[in-house]
């Protein structure tokens, strides 16, 4: 009867054991998962960020073309202004 004691209480030592390394086992397997999905969060943020750094030199772009338009916009206005100002005065002379 002492044996199948001794066998019963290895069973289930062995049992329990078993179940304790399973567990252990399947904590390990979360932890090693983890670098590989930070270092996967990692490179999507990284190709936001590229993504973002591309629509900032595009937009950069547009507002140097803006600018550039704008430039122009202001010296066509000065030289119709300065037409017009020498156009009155040759209207003032020929009505003299």
């Amino acid at each position: 009867m002492e044996t199948n004691q001794v066998l019963q209480a290895i069973k289930e030592l062995s049992t329990q054991m078993n179940e304790r390394f399973d567990r252990l086992e399947s904590r390990f397997e979360k932890v090693e998962s983890r670098p590989y999905k930070i270092e996967t969060s990692f490179d999507n943020i990284e190709s936001k960020v590229d993504q973002m750094e591309s629509r900032l030199d595009r937009l950069e772009e547009g507002q140097q073309v803006i600018k550039d338009q704008l430039d122009l916009l202001v010296k066509e206005h000065w030289e119709n202004k300065t037409d017009i100002h020498k156009l009155k005065k040759i209207i003032r002379i020929a009505q003299n």
